[in-house]
């Protein structure tokens, strides 16, 4: 039989253990879990993967659709300068990329290789969206078709959908150079930046013929910009003008 003081240095050990047990288990959550961020390199705080999904703003992989390249063409500028336009779909809701390399190429009708650029483009959230690129030096070889890829996988995080901004007042003319003007218009309250507009001028049998890109630097909230893209050389009437804006993440 134990004597009542062993029973009570029993439980005040007892009591001791807990408390060092709660200490402990305290300290490893703070150490562990009040410090998990999204960019520690560890799974945890309820991540879908290593510092991604849950409460982390970038996509696990497999999260995310691929965007797909509807077409992409070769366009003449003037003679042996051309440009190339890459009609895309980013079928992904509520995330985009930042920054998204890219390449673009232009073959002739032997499959050989004429030009090719290299750029980055920003992928804005679930939106159809355009991207050129011009001064594409072809000397006297004659692209026919033209091709675009993403070099580098493509890591996507949510972001807030830009506004929907308005296009209004087209207006075509062609003589010696062509022209194309438009109005650009925030129907927000909120200010936008680093804007890129891509003009895309469609035949009658439905490709286009014609491509441009201007940038809009900056858009006050309920603000509007006139926009002008031209040609160097007389073009036929388009059947169908579209203008792609894009708000570039940053």
């Amino acid at each position: 039989m134990y004597s009542w003081a062993e029973k009570r240095r029993a439980a005040l050990f007892a009591i001791f253990i807990a408390g060092l047990f709660v200490f402990l288990i305290s300290s490893w959550r703070i150490l562990f879990y009040a410090r998990a961020t999204c960019s520690d390199g560890v799974q945890n705080n309820a991540e879908r993967g290593v510092d991604c999904g849950g409460a982390c703003s970038r996509l696990c992989e497999g999260e995310a659709l691929p965007p797909l390249v509807h077409f992409t063409r070769a366009v003449e500028t003037e003679k042996g300068v051309w440009g190339a336009v890459a009609y895309l779909e980013n079928r992904t809701k509520g995330a985009g990329v930042a920054r998204a390399p890219y390449v673009i190429k232009l073959y002739d009708a032997q499959n050989l290789l004429v030009a090719e650029r290299h750029g980055v483009v920003s992928v804005p959230g679930e939106t159809a969206f355009a991207l050129f690129e011009g001064a594409l030096m072809t000397g006297d070889r004659v692209p026919s078709r033209a091709t675009f890829e993403f070099t580098a996988p493509l890591v996507f995080e949510r972001v807030t959908p830009a506004p929907a901004l308005r296009i209004s007042s087209q207006h075509f003319e062609s003589s010696a150079v062509s022209r194309l003007d438009a109005v650009l218009a925030n129907p927000s309250l909120a200010a936008l930046a680093n804007i890129s507009v891509t003009a895309l001028l469609f035949g009658a049998d439905g490709n286009v013929f014609a491509a441009s890109e201007t940038a809009v630097p900056s858009l006050s909230g309920l603000g509007s910009a006139s926009l002008s893209f031209s040609w160097p050389r007389a073009l036929p009437a388009p059947a169908r003008i579209e203008l792609l804006s894009r708000v570039q993440t940053k």
